[in-house]
């Protein structure tokens, strides 16, 4: 199970990048059948923080997002932004020598 690394990057130049939200965590969370304990392992963010976080009860910092988005864009989600129809999330889709 690999995991994004903080140390990989500065996160004061994440701020633009890291747009999601709540209900997109959820449903990139759903897309791919993980619990919020999945997510956790494989991000290195808890899962306290991520329950807290979908129940919009908090926003993580940047860079607890970040790796969250970064967690989820590594198994195949793309985040959507607004246009015109509201964000969502997607599978990318599979070329076929996946």
């Amino acid at each position: 199970m690999s995991t994004v690394s903080e140390k990989a990057c500065d996160f004061r130049e994440l701020l633009p990048v890291c747009g999601m939200d709540s209900a997109q965590c959820r449903a990139a969370r759903a897309l791919l059948k993980w619990t919020q304990e999945e997510l956790a392992a494989r991000s290195g963010a808890s899962a306290v923080t991520i329950r807290n976080f979908e129940n919009d009860r908090s926003v993580p910092q940047t860079g607890t997002r970040y790796l969250l988005q970064k967690t989820l864009e590594h198994a195949g989600i793309e985040f959507i932004p607004e246009n015109g129809g509201g964000v969502g999330v997607r599978l990318k889709k599979r070329s076929s020598a996946e």
